[in-house]
């Protein structure tokens, strides 16, 4: 059996190290400059998607109006799923810049920027300064990565201050101790906001990367250069005045956030149950195509030398361990979903960009061949999909997908060009091709969020209302919450039906004005007198027509809803 010390060998497989390579002057800064136009420029693109998007907008929204910082609500009834940082900094961007949809998703991106910058620096403190540009590059053109810089849910913040910790934490662990309290003060600091971000799910995927790390290792002392009276302070003073002030003024959030929305969720989930190995294809389809570029760099017989003689460095130990711990964890949960797995992909963007740093072989040229040609064969394909989709679909977004299917064709056959260029040029120049295939992914991801627009959405619905808003009006939904409607709208509405995530709140509010238990309330308060805007699926209004009086008239549509009056 090998033993733990093998594990602590340097890699004595790898080539000359990647850190004598000469960057030209000022790579590092044109790098962050595109990296951060890529993810900042497309942001006020479309507006905010259903369902997270404007759910959170509409929380953060309702902070404002409340002038209440503590108790987050959802149309103005609790909303205990998830902590507030994420609420604050939105309503703050709301505050400062006004109800702007960029406004909205900026700090998504910005954290993004830091989970990247983060990376950058981990990468190159462990193995030189082109693989900390590598892996900057690497993880900003990550599909799924980039895809979650864009739009508002907890993942990326969670995920870049986790990031952050991890990294520092490895600083602490090379360090003697000299001007290390700033950084154990950080430390803390940083694990307190991603505790605030989502909950204590941000301890255990710190606590346990540590941990895991230390027994392999059985470097124990890393734990007494991580401790930090003032850092401790800090995190307390950070997490605990909201949690205690949130659970003063409402007496159910500990048994709900805790006990319902963490433990049940992870033991026993009623939603989103999907099989152990879920996340296998999800990495698989989310890191395309860096994961194959790495791969094809290794010959079959250094691979297999490495990982069955575990001969990994410490650095390399370490990232193995962070990626484990989050694919492990979140494998083994009984609620997943595909976002859940973004905190490992900084590690692995770092175990990549080390890979890459190897010379090509001849199955790198291979992959680069093919590259090129489904490349190319998807631009064709989208091209044609222009006629194609409004033939065969009578969906309400096929006559949308046209332009931007146009668009994504001829995008699509010039990154075939470059990735043409990168595959002739793959063994004299391998770090050029690898810039080449940087530069496409970008510009295919960037393309991609541009025309996010066609996503679900119901602004026109909601555009609709505000032009006809009096004083006293009332907007009900029926049978589905809208998340948008609110939102775009900026009033309270109500719900017939069906109540979906706000029956919690509703229960606690008991305020049946807002919640119609059935139809039969609904068609009594419509022929009341008082003007009623009714957003309704098409399909669902139809066996229910003849029974409004007076006759609901159409006053707007889009995709599956409408929007009926019961005024001329």
């Amino acid at each position: 059996m090998t033993s733990v010390g093998n594990i602590q060998q340097a890699e004595s497989l790898t080539p000359p190290s990647p850190s004598s390579v000469r960057l030209p002057t000022g790579t590092g800064l044109l790098a962050a400059l595109l990296l951060a136009v890529a993810f900042l420029c497309t942001l006020g693109a479309s507006p905010l998607l259903e369902p997270d998007e404007a759910r959170y907008g509409e929380i953060a929204r309702e902070m404002l109006v409340r002038g209440d910082w503590v108790t987050p609500t959802l149309n103005f009834v609790k909303y205990f799923e998830k902590p507030p940082l994420l609420y604050w900094l939105t309503a703050f961007n709301l505050w400062l810049f006004g109800q702007h949809d960029w406004a909205v998703r900026l700090w998504p991106a910005l954290f993004g920027l830091l989970g990247v910058a983060s990376t950058a620096y981990l990468a190159r403190a462990m193995y030189g300064r082109p693989t900390g540009l590598l892996a900057a590059c690497v993880l900003a053109a990550t599909p799924l990565y980039f895809a979650i810089s864009q739009v508002v849910i907890l993942d990326m913040p969670l995920t870049a201050l986790c990031t952050l910790c991890l990294v520092i934490a490895w600083r602490l662990y090379g360090s003697e101790g000299r001007g290390a309290e700033p950084l154990r003060l950080l430390f803390w600091t940083s694990l307190g906001l991603a505790v605030l971000t989502k909950g204590p799910v941000a301890v255990v995927l710190v606590g346990g990367t540590i941990c895991w790390y230390s027994i392999v290792t059985r470097k124990f002392f890393w734990w007494q250069r991580l401790f930090s009276v003032p850092g401790l302070a800090a995190f307390l003073v950070i997490t605990l005045p909201w949690f205690v002030l949130v659970s003063w003024r409402n007496p159910e959030f500990l048994r709900f956030f805790f006990l319902e929305q963490h433990l049940a969720r992870y033991a026993r989930p009623w939603e989103h149950q999907e099989p152990v190995w879920f996340y296998v294809p999800v990495l698989l389809l989310g890191t395309l195509p860096w994961w194959i570029v790495a791969a094809s760099t290794w010959r079959r017989s250094e691979l297999a030398a490495r990982v069955l003689g575990l001969r990994w460095s410490p650095a390399t130990t370490y990232l193995i361990c962070w990626f484990l711990v989050v694919f492990l964890f979140f494998s083994f949960s009984g609620s997943k979903l595909g976002t859940y797995i973004l905190p490992g992909l900084p590690p692995l963007a770092i175990l990549i960009a080390r890979a890459l740093t190897r010379p090509p072989t001849g199955g790198t040229v291979l992959v680069f061949r093919c590259l090129f040609i489904l490349t190319m064969l998807a631009g064709f394909g989208t091209l044609a999909a222009v006629r194609l989709v409004p033939l065969f679909s009578s969906h309400y977004r096929a006559a949308m997908l046209p332009p931007y299917l146009a668009l994504g064709g001829t995008l699509l056959l010039f990154a075939a060009a470059v990735v043409w260029w990168a595959w002739k040029h793959v063994q004299r120049h391998f770090p050029a091709s690898i810039a080449a295939l940087v530069l496409v992914m970008l510009v295919i991801e960037v393309a991609t969020f541009a025309g996010r627009s066609v996503a679900q959405h119901y602004t026109p619905l909601a555009e609709a209302i505000r032009s006809h808003w009096q004083a006293g009006d009332r907007i009900v939904l029926y049978r589905h919450y809208t998340q948008g409607i609110p939102y775009y709208t900026r009033q309270r509405v109500i719900l017939v039906g069906a109540w979906g995530e706000l029956d919690f709140g509703r229960k606690q509010s008991q305020d049946d004005e807002f919640f119609w238990a059935d139809d039969e309330r609904m068609f009594r308060e419509w022929s009341d007198g008082r003007r009623m805007f009714l957003v309704i699926n098409r399909e669902e209004l139809a066996p229910i027509r003849e029974r409004f009086v007076p006759k609901p008239r159409e006053l707007a549509r889009w995709g599956k809803k409408l929007v009926v009056v019961n005024f001329p």
